[in-house]
């Protein structure tokens, strides 16, 4: 636990020094992107149709998925991250505070990206759930934009870049996911981002457009704690796809590098790459040696042996790989879909006939560079305890692999669309006719599945199967905190739910605290109880609290079934 912070205003630096620096990069390589994206063959009429995609994923996101919240109580964190953020520039998760102010906090699991964008939001839109959602939507949108442009600059084909694009905006666990406040959406947007500044990097190499490529690789790290990765990542799918061979692209670009090694501009470039990476670094460096991410004393599942329970060992490993590597696989294959956990084996199917027809047709090294890129991160998550797509609703892991799996299915959709005019035309003779044809065809193949899993996708949030109880108090809390007295404290397990509320808070183990409590007492009129979710977890200390003080209700309600009873109880006394 930290009382100053100081490490935190350091991640807010460095991914300042990121977002400002991709930004303004774009902007000052605009004309290398310009020729990049034209090279590209995209004409005025594509612009169309990448605006066909994203309005495709926007109505369907928009009046088909209901916004939830689906993370148990990350997404307060996330949330209450970002209004520390506003207030006194860093990123905590508050374990004392009051709406303007966090006193007492540390630094959570998970690095300050998704914070970051929300607290850009909340300066705009103020502190609430709208602008949450909304922020996920808008990174959802751009994670569809920028598969549209990376594919377009790297495949040099608009129809393949825009049924990626498609495929992307209407994947089931990408529209399921684009509202929550989760990490994953956000590593998604500006993973793509920093692929295109890739992708513009090898068409057109200068200053500008190593600046673009170093500082969008340098911002996607900081949106998940793992994000560090895509890192070497794209640096390796830079070497397959910059030359004819690996061996030719490191030759070639030792060659640039010595030439330009004492190039002032690409020091201080890579200068501020180091100053905006490396509290990110040490921020992770510290989480892989201390943290447990929930997995100390815990079990998961070994998938490939009937689901039996066995004890988690460590965070990342073999022997996890061994337990969750069914599971992982089976995915692919839509074997989860009954428990809303979805990818349906159409699409599976389509990024499998891409995979064959990029190796038939002569594009291996895209097929390389993707299939590493798709394998690097599903091997990762089949390692980490949590990976599996059956622990809880962390099956949101698999939005590493979305991206991947949309480019080589709408590849394969391309070569259909494709082989289906050629076909059609050699009987019809009318060039419109076959391409519309051919084009309802390819659309339908793309549709078919969304429209199978409506009911799935369009869930109503009482009808997710996950959390239901936690989903009711948070529900609970943001329709009734504004019952509690603005001048009183809440002791609570989420002070940052409370927070956002707009009431002042502390972690519950504080209120036996004798000093503590006291303290407060001088600066609080009154003081509640939060009788919430985790007050019905083992080695909790609300039936303490209830055996200590004299508790008058000030609003309750029951979750059914299981009878569980939440509420705020404020503490007149001691028993």
């Amino acid at each position: 636990m930290m009382a100053f912070g100081t490490d935190l205003y350091l991640l807010t630096i460095g991914i300042l020094i990121a977002f400002v620096g991709t930004i303004a990069s774009f902007a000052l390589a605009r004309k290398s992107v310009s020729h990049a994206i034209r090279e590209s063959n995209l004409m005025r009429r594509h612009i169309l149709w990448l605006a066909v995609a994203l309005l495709v994923f926007f109505v369907v996101e928009g009046f088909v998925v209901q916004p939830a919240q689906q993370l148990f109580f990350d997404d307060a964190i996330y949330q209450g991250g970002a209004q520390s953020m506003l207030n006194s520039g860093q990123a905590w998760m508050c374990d004392f505070g009051s709406p303007a102010q966090c006193f007492v906090g540390e630094i959570f699991h998970e690095p300050i990206g998704t914070s970051f964008n929300l607290a850009i939001a909340f300066l705009v839109a103020g502190v609430k759930l709208a602008a949450t959602y909304n922020t996920m939507f808008v990174l959802g949108g751009v994670s569809v934009l920028f598969t549209f442009l990376a594919v377009a600059v790297l495949f040099r084909n608009p129809k393949v870049a825009f049924l990626s694009a498609l495929m992307l905006a209407l994947s089931p666990m990408v529209l399921i996911w684009a509202r929550p406040t989760t990490s994953d959406i956000p590593t998604l947007a500006y993973s793509m981002v920093a692929l295109f500044a890739m992708a513009v990097f090898i068409r057109r190499k200068s200053v500008f457009t190593l600046s673009a490529f170093a500082f969008s690789l340098a911002l996607v790290s900081y949106m998940k704690v793992f994000a560090l990765i895509y890192i070497p990542i794209i640096l390796v799918m830079y070497l397959i796809l910059d030359d004819k061979s690996v061996r030719g692209s490191i030759r070639e670009n030792l060659r640039l590098l010595r030439k330009h090694a004492l190039d002032t501009n690409v020091l201080i470039v890579l200068l501020l790459f180091v100053v905006a990476i490396a509290p990110e670094i040490s921020y992770a460096y510290t989480q892989a040696t201390t943290g447990n991410y929930g997995g100390a004393g815990t079990s998961l599942q070994n998938t490939c042996a009937g689901n039996t329970l066995v004890p988690v060992a460590q965070n990342i490993g073999l022997s996890n790989l061994a337990d969750n590597i069914c599971s992982s696989t089976l995915f692919w294959f839509d074997y989860y879909a009954g428990a809303q956990v979805v990818q349906p084996l159409l699409y599976t199917g389509l990024a499998v006939a891409g995979a064959a027809c990029m190796f038939v047709f002569r594009f291996r090294r895209e097929l390389l560079a993707i299939g590493l890129w798709f394998l690097a991160f599903f091997i990762f998550y089949a390692s980490f305890y949590a990976g599996s797509p059956t622990y809880g609703v962390d099956w949101r892991f698999q939005l590493s692999m979305a991206a991947q799996a949309s480019i080589l299915a709408g590849f394969a959709l391309f070569i259909i669309f494709d082989a289906l005019s050629t076909a059609l035309l050699a009987v019809a003779k009318k060039a419109k006719f076959t391409a519309a044809v051919s084009g309802i065809v390819v659309f339908l193949l793309i549709a078919y599945p969304v429209y199978a899993y409506l009911p799935v996708v369009g869930v109503s949030p009482a009808g997710i199967n996950q959390a239901p109880d936690a989903r009711f108090y948070e529900g609970f809390v943001y329709n009734y905190s504004s019952m509690i007295p603005a001048n009183c404290l809440v002791y609570t397990y989420d002070p940052t739910l409370f927070n956002i509320n707009n009431r002042s808070a502390e972690q519950m183990g504080d209120l036996f605290n004798s000093q503590v409590y006291e303290n407060r007492s001088t600066q609080y009129s009154c003081a509640v109880l939060d009788w919430g979710y985790w007050c019905y977890t083992p080695n909790n200390y609300c039936a303490y609290a209830k055996q200590n003080y004299v508790l008058q209700p000030i609003k309750n309600a029951t979750f059914q079934p299981g009878d569980k009873l939440f509420g705020f109880y404020r503490i007149v006394g001691r028993k």
